[in-house]
C-alpha cells in the first residue's frame, strides 16, 4: 500500500524546471554586473541533457507556484520509502 501526501510547493519564475542531482550542477561564468554567460549556460544545459544528468520540463504553462506530492510505501520492509513525486501543473 502507498500513501500520497503534499510535501510543498515549487515556485517557477523562468517557465522552465530542471530535475537533476545537485552534484552535476556547474557554476556559470558571470560578468562584473552579475549577469550569467547565456551561451555557456545553454551549452551546460545541453551537455546535462545529452548525458542523462537532467530532465528539462518546459511546456507546462509558464511561471507559477505548483503543489508537489510524494507517495511513500506504507507497509513491509520498504515502509517510508519514497516511491513517486508528482508536480501538479494543472491550473484551476
Amino acid at each position: 500500500m502507498k500513501k500520497r501526501k503534499l510535501i510543498g510547493h515549487l515556485g517557477v519564475d523562468s517557465g522552465v524546471l530542471w530535475i537533476t542531482d545537485p552534484a552535476y550542477l556547474t557554476e556559470v561564468d558571470v560578468d562584473e554586473d552579475g549577469n550569467e554567460d547565456e551561451s555557456r549556460r545553454l551549452e551546460l544545459n545541453q551537455q546535462m541533457k545529452a548525458q542523462n544528468f537532467a530532465i528539462c520540463l518546459d511546456n507546462f504553462g509558464g511561471d507559477g507556484l505548483f503543489p508537489v506530492y510524494a507517495t511513500y510505501e506504507t507497509d513491509g520492509p520498504l515502509k517510508g520509502t519514497l516511491r513517486q513525486v508528482i508536480i501538479d501543473f494543472h491550473r484551476a
